[in-house]
């Protein structure tokens, strides 16, 4: 078992009486992410994760936003902070929803023009879901699933190779230190590599 800490590191910030309590990635979470979904790394650090600050119909766990792709956040809905244990399916589908997540972006950048980033996005979003009438067949959610799957057939293909939740399992290691766990995770991108002609590339930060 695991909690939140193995994927989060807390950003807690006074305002006024109140404690807003916000996260960033752990290092070897973005680590990760950066192999998969082609970010800078530091870029993906810098993202800031809320807890239900966007409030999201069911079908839906996180959004994504932000003015540019150096100050990006990510709401999760709520029922992703779960007070307790994270089982090893729990520690999955987090990091599979921010791959889809930290996807989006890329969509920041390309859509920031004079200065502004998170008006032209938001109606890049709206034109895009209206045209398609629905959300999933977006063109704008093609790339979020695409990267989504690459992290599931790589998931997969460790739990087959090394061990059932063999990621997960790492992510909730607390005898290993961050660097040694993007260590272990170069080490399974190459085992994934080697067996699939994939396009993730693997550098060593």
């Amino acid at each position: 078992m695991a909690d939140l800490n193995c994927i989060l590191v807390p950003l807690k910030r006074r305002f006024l009486f109140f404690t807003i309590n916000r996260w960033e990635l752990r290092p070897s979470v973005a680590h990760l992410l950066h192999l998969i979904v082609k970010i800078k790394t530091h870029n993906i650090q810098k993202i800031v994760i809320h807890n239900n600050l966007i409030p999201l119909p069911k079908p839906y766990a996180a959004i994504t936003f932000g003015r540019k792709t150096e100050a990006a956040h990510i709401s999760f809905s709520k029922s992703f902070f779960k007070q307790g244990d994270l089982t090893m399916n729990d520690i999955t589908l987090w990091l599979e929803i921010l791959t889809h997540e930290v996807t989006h972006i890329k969509q920041i950048k390309k859509y920031r023009f004079f200065g502004f980033g998170l008006l032209p996005y938001l109606l890049a979003h709206a034109y895009h879901y209206i045209k398609a009438k629905s959300h999933d067949k977006s063109d704008l959610e093609q790339e979020p699933v695409s990267r989504q799957k690459v992290f599931c057939e790589m998931n997969s293909y460790l739990n087959k190779a090394v061990e059932p939740y063999a990621l997960a399992k790492l992510f909730a290691d607390e005898t290993l230190t961050e660097r040694e766990k993007i260590s272990r995770i170069n080490d399974y991108s190459n085992k994934y590599k080697a067996s699939l002609n994939t396009d993730i590339k693997v550098e060593n930060k």
